[in-house]
């Protein structure tokens, strides 16, 4: 089975956490994040996105959005979709 690949919008407490998550899991691998905070992501191979439009136009499957972002980007990308906060 090929692994879900995963970007997080968000990466604050529960980013982080969900980061964890799919780390431990050998059906799933981080290939994005988007924070719109000054943040620098320790892992090279992940992509570190500017913008939500960004995040959604790289190689994912799957967006995790646990921070606040536009519908509007979301309405044009076939993406499974995980939320925690209210878009």
């Amino acid at each position: 089975m090929d692994q879900l690949k995963f970007g997080i919008a968000g990466f604050g407490k529960m980013g982080k956490i969900r980061e964890i998550t799919i780390a431990n899991s050998k059906d799933a691998k981080l290939i994005a994040i988007f924070e719109i905070n000054d943040y620098q992501y320790s892992d090279d191979s992940v992509i570190q996105c500017k913008s939500f439009d960004e995040l959604l136009s790289t190689a994912i499957d799957a967006v995790i959005i646990s921070s606040y972002v536009s519908s509007d980007s979301i309405a044009s990308f076939s993406l499974i979709l995980f939320m925690i906060k209210p878009i």
